[in-house]
């Protein structure tokens, strides 16, 4: 694969972003920290739809990106957080680690909805949610924290 920007097309990232867009919207995100982590072109399309957004990029996609590129913040910051790419299990529960307790992941991938959903459900989300955009996922659940689930 050629990077994460190269999963789908010019023409569908507008769509994947309107997708990405209800997702934040359903799960009642704010727009004070959404964090892009894989496709610096998405978070561009993302801000196009008022979110105020910073870009995480990794290989061939940090040479293209828009404006510098922040690393992913340590800790509980993000407000929301869309990751784009194959992710297992524990990549989801790294994204989530990234936010909020109340925050939101989603995972935008070409994989399988089976596949988005086990990795999202082992990364302890929930309220989740698909939307399939052409042969793209776009799987979102809400973070929370554990202490609070099993307390």
């Amino acid at each position: 694969m050629r990077g994460a920007s190269a999963a789908y097309g010019v023409l569908a990232r507008g769509r994947v972003a309107a997708a990405v867009h209800a997702a934040l919207t359903a799960a009642g995100a704010s727009a004070e920290t959404v964090i892009v982590d894989g496709d610096p072109l998405l978070a561009r399309a993302i801000a196009g739809h008022g979110w105020t957004v910073s870009a995480v990029a990794h290989g061939r996609a940090a040479r293209r990106a828009p404006r510098p590129i922040e690393a992913v913040p340590v800790g509980r910051t993000a407000t929301a957080l869309i990751g784009v790419g194959a992710a297992d299990a524990a990549q989801v529960a790294a994204w989530a680690a990234a936010c909020v307790d109340g925050g939101v992941v989603v995972h935008v991938d070409r994989g399988g909805a089976a596949a988005a959903t086990r990795a999202a459900l082992l990364a302890r989300l929930t309220e989740l949610a698909q939307r399939v955009v052409g042969r793209t996922h776009v799987t979102s659940g809400r973070v929370v924290a554990y202490a609070a689930v099993a307390g």
